[in-house]
């Protein structure tokens, strides 16, 4: 399963379905789909998003669940800086996110 998230002022950005619920839950989401933030709660998730992949980034990177041997490793925290970003665009303009299954 592909989540997309989409925001008026930044490109629309999609991850795999587990890393993107993971992060939703570090958010303080429960990672139901659809979901969205109105712009006024942005700001606290991305602070809450920010510690969490400061601490992600401290921690050694595991496997996904599944993954192929071979797979390399990536923390969640690699994976987060896009959310980020976003989060961080979303912030700065004041702008709604909204998320959902899908490409």
């Amino acid at each position: 399963m592909l989540i997309t998230f989409r925001t008026p002022r930044a490109p629309t950005l999609t991850l795999f379905g587990e890393h993107a619920i993971a992060l939703l839950q570090l958010m303080g989401q429960s990672g139901e789909l659809p979901g969205a933030l109105t712009a006024n709660d942005v700001p606290a998730a991305l602070a809450r998003l920010q510690a969490a992949l400061e601490d992600a980034a401290a921690q050694r990177p595991a496997r996904s669940p599944g993954a192929p041997p071979d797979e390399p490793l990536v923390s969640l925290a690699t994976r987060g800086r896009s959310l980020l970003e976003l989060f961080e665009r979303a912030s700065r303009a004041r702008s709604d996110i909204v998320w959902s299954a899908g490409g």
